[in-house]
């Protein structure tokens, strides 16, 4: 059977981050499985392939020619199993069929049939999250109007009418939390022992425990 390359191209705010550190933390335990999750092309600060998306935008025909592919080249060689590369950025070239062929072909080249994974949100709770970020980063001084217009190519009443906001938000105050699976759910995540591998486990349902207080008994 060939070697796979799973290419996670996010999209933006869809939980990228957490997937990308969890990978990089679990890179030796992954191996161990059969998943090469590499350190090539991933910036100093973050856990993501920024850097091969960056390379991928300006590359040359063949991808093997820039740097950090040509180090990723030299990892899949030198590795077995299959490989995960992960950036957010790739999303926002893959409307470009050259860049995507480009990305088909490098892996092809070596041997490996290439995946794309890709996590999507509904437009408007997207939309949102990204244009907070980009208030958050400075890099948008615009109205949220005009910054959905501007991604969306359509006034923003168009693209979610307000009915459908409306009939959504009713839909969410009709949801009932059962407290009854969730309580017995939380405390053995707190509880248990899920070894040194899984501390992340532990402070996610101690947050979560601290946020939903409101349903337990005690």
């Amino acid at each position: 059977m060939p070697r796979t390359a799973y290419v996670h191209i996010g999209t933006h705010k869809t939980g990228t981050t957490y997937l990308q550190s969890w990978m990089r933390k679990n890179a030796n335990t992954l191996a161990q499985l059969g998943i090469v999750y590499p350190d090539k092309g991933l910036t100093p600060k973050d856990a993501a392939h920024k850097v091969l998306a960056l390379e991928a935008r300006t590359a040359p025909d063949t991808l093997s020619e820039t740097e950090s592919w040509a180090q990723l080249a030299d990892t899949v060689a030198e590795t077995s199993g299959d490989v995960v590369i992960s950036s957010e950025t790739f999303s926002d070239r893959m409307k470009a069929p050259e860049y995507v062929r480009r990305l088909v072909r490098f892996f092809a080249d070596l041997g490996l049939e290439t995946k794309f994974i890709i996590f999507l949100r509904d437009p408007p709770a997207y939309l949102n999250s990204l244009y907070v970020q980009a208030v958050k980063r400075f890099n948008a001084g615009c109205s949220f109007e005009d910054y959905a217009a501007e991604h969306f190519g359509a006034p923003w009443e168009d693209v979610v009418p307000a009915e459908t906001m409306f009939d959504r938000y009713a839909a969410q105050q009709e949801l009932e939390f059962p407290a009854e699976r969730v309580e017995p759910l939380v405390k053995t995540m707190v509880d248990g022992d899920f070894g040194p591998r899984w501390p992340f486990v532990r402070r996610w349902a101690y947050r979560l425990k601290q946020k939903a207080t409101g349903l337990f008994s005690s």
